[in-house]
């Protein structure tokens, strides 16, 4: 039975790959599609094989990295522009370039997050997680940034930016949201029992319950 599986899935993935060989033709190294994108092609894919085929065989990206040994993706269009991609091994976009000049470039985490960004018109971003993957800082080019707190738990604690805006946000012993206030001068206030029922509950708004 379990070879009977295995057989059926290779198949299955040998039907996928010969379709987007068919639908995706190579010249000289490039694929030649004008509405070529990662988004286009695996909503093709899900039209023609349904999505829980994708999903079991996490095709697009056997795709990428069977036709392209080095992880890269070229397109060419038919007025004679193109574009190539780079991959990582999860099938995070890491480069980017055209043959107009433009570039741009990623770098990410173990867990896939993105940690830069730039480009060759001067754009950059970067992104800092703690070891749990959630996002504490965050500035870009535009001179943009903010920044989180969490607790042991991984609750929210607190949260600004360079906007002026900022939050911060209380908890109770069973994890429950207990208080919030923002520089907007919203707040608010819970009370819980022992089980983690609200008890009460009252906002800078004058609501009460």
């Amino acid at each position: 039975m379990k070879i009977h599986m295995v057989l059926n899935k290779l198949l299955m993935k040998k039907l996928i790959l010969k379709y987007l060989n068919r639908q995706y033709p190579f010249d000289n190294g490039y694929i030649i599609h004008d509405k070529f994108n990662i988004n286009y092609i695996k909503e093709d894919l899900k039209a023609v094989f349904g999505e829980d085929t994708l999903n079991e065989f996490d095709i697009f990206n056997d795709w990428v990295y069977i036709l392209f040994p080095n992880k890269t993706v070229k397109v060419k269009d038919s007025d004679g522009s193109w574009n190539k991609r780079t991959f990582d091994k999860n099938g995070n976009q890491l480069t980017f370039e055209k043959s107009d000049g433009f570039w741009s470039k990623r770098t990410y985490d173990d867990n896939g997050n993105q940690l830069t960004f730039e480009d060759s018109d001067g754009s950059w971003s970067k992104t800092t997680y703690d070891n749990n993957g959630k996002e504490l800082t965050y500035e870009n080019s535009d001179g943009y940034w903010d920044k989180r707190t969490y607790d042991d738990n991984g609750n929210k604690l607190s949260y600004e930016s360079s906007t002026g805006y900022w939050s911060n946000w209380g908890y109770g012993d069973n994890g429950n949201k207990s208080s919030y206030e923002n520089s907007d001068g919203f707040w608010y206030k819970k009370t819980f029992d022992d089980n983690g029922n609200r008890l009460s509950y009252e906002d800078s708004e004058g609501f009460k319950n």
